[in-house]
C-alpha cells in the first residue's frame, strides 16, 4: 500500500484532512493509539482475506483435480487435505490480527505462550491422528486445524483478560464472515448444479463457481456494508467503482 492511500485511510478513520498528514507525522502526533491501528488493521484483513479461505475450503474438489490432475481415490484424498487446510487458514487469520493486539498493547510474552501451547496440541493430535490407519495422513491438517484453533481461542482470552478496553472482536469478525457465507453458498450451489447437469470440464467446474462467488461476494459486502466507500476511494478508480456500487 503507497503512502497516498495509508494517508486516506487514517484521515477517513480519524475524520481529519489527510493534507495535515506528512510522511514525517508520527501517530503521536495524530492522536492515534495501538488498539486504533490494530482495528484498522483487522477491518482490511477480514475484507480482503475471509472469502479466500471460503473459497478454497469449498472449492477443494475442484481446485485440486484442475491445479493436481488428481483422479479417484488421489482425488478425494486431495480434497479432504485442502478443505481442511482452507478451514485452517481462516483461523491463522485471527491468530496473526490478535497476536498484534496483544503486542501493540505491550503484552509480548503471552502470544509466544499461546502459540507454544497450540504447537503441543498439534503434535499430540499429528501423532495420535496420524498413528490411526482410518485417518492416517488426514490427520496432519486436522492438527494444524486444532492447533490455529487453540491458539485463536487462548488469544481471543487473553485480549479479554489483559488489554482495557480491547476491541470489538466480534463485530470486526461478524459482517465480513456472513458476507463469505453468502459467497459459499452460491459457489457450493454453482458447484454441484454444473456437476448434475453433467459438465466434466475441471477448467469449468473450477471457473465458473469462482466467478460466481465474485459477485456474490462483492453484492453481499456491499449489502452488509463491509465495503464502504472509503473502502474504494483507497482502490484505483476508487470514485467510478463507488458509483456503480452506489457507496
Amino acid at each position: 500500500m503507497t503512502f497516498e492511500k495509508v494517508k486516506e485511510l487514517l484521515a477517513e478513520h480519524l475524520e481529519m484532512d489527510a493534507n495535515e498528514i506528512t510522511e514525517a507525522t508520527t501517530f503521536e502526533d495524530l492522536g492515534i493509539d495501538s488498539l486504533d491501528t490494530v482495528e484498522i488493521m483487522m477491518e482490511m484483513e477480514d475484507e480482503f482475506g475471509v472469502e479466500i479461505k471460503f473459497g478454497l475450503a469449498l472449492l477443494s474438489e475442484p481446485v485440486t483435480a484442475l491445479l493436481g490432475g488428481y483422479t479417484g481415490d488421489n482425488l478425494a484424498l486431495a480434497t479432504k487435505l485442502m478443505a481442511i487446510l482452507g478451514a485452517s487458514i481462516a483461523f491463522n487469520a485471527v491468530v496473526l490480527v490478535t497476536t498484534a493486539i496483544m503486542q501493540a498493547h505491550g503484552h509480548v510474552n503471552r502470544p509466544v505462550i499461546n502459540m507454544l501451547i497450540g504447537g503441543v496440541l498439534k503434535l499430540a493430535a499429528v501423532y495420535i491422528l496420524t498413528g490411526n490407519k482410518a485417518v492416517g495422513i488426514v490427520g496432519t491438517p486436522i492438527g494444524t486445524l486444532a492447533c490455529y484453533v487453540s491458539i485463536a481461542a487462548l488469544n481471543i482470552f487473553s485480549i479479554r483478560k489483559l488489554v482495557e478496553n480491547p476491541p470489538a472482536l466480534v463485530k470486526n469478525l461478524l459482517r465480513p464472515f456472513l458476507a463469505a457465507l453468502v459467497m459459499g453458498i452460491f459457489v457450493l450451489a454453482a458447484f454441484v448444479g454444473l456437476k448434475y447437469v453433467g459438465i466434466t470440464s475441471r477448467l469449468i467446474l473450477c471457473g465458473a463457481p469462482i466467478a460466481v462467488g465474485v459477485v456474490a461476494y462483492v453484492l453481499a459486502a456491499v449489502k452488509i456494508k463491509v465495503i464502504t466507500r472509503s473502502d474504494c476511494l483507497l482502490l484505483p478508480k476508487g470514485e467510478k467503482i463507488a458509483k456503480l456500487l452506489r457507496l
